[in-house]
């Protein structure tokens, strides 16, 4: 719920969830769409462009190379989280490369 609700104040734009439990642990809600408004509306939109901004590098490193699953694998592992980004078939695990450039996007908005 936090990370949707700090997602939907540093977006621009309107945001779109969709439900994907098997790979989140978790059931978007009609209580989550209620929060995200409610907080959009109490509106500080000064502090979500500047989350934007910051966040910005990871989302480029994230979202160009690769599929985001192999990628968010990838950001796990930089993040020391995980040992290795093996996937089930047809999905590849991340390579180093790829690992790299998720650990750079990491560390240039301050999560590593």
């Amino acid at each position: 719920m936090a990370h949707f609700r700090s997602v939907y104040r540093s977006a621009e734009r309107p945001i779109i969830l969709y439900d994907a439990p098997g790979r989140t642990g978790l059931h978007v809600t009609v209580d989550t769409y209620r929060c995200l408004a409610d907080d959009f509306d109490g509106g500080d939109l000064d502090g979500a462009r500047g989350l934007a901004v910051r966040l910005d590098p990871l989302v480029q490193a994230l979202n160009g190379q690769g599929q985001q699953a192999v990628m968010a694998k990838a950001a796990l592992k930089a993040a020391g989280r995980l040992d290795q980004t093996a996937m089930r078939l047809s999905d590849l695990g991340s390579d180093e490369g790829q690992v790299a450039l998720a650990r750079k996007g990491m560390k240039a908005a301050g999560l590593i």
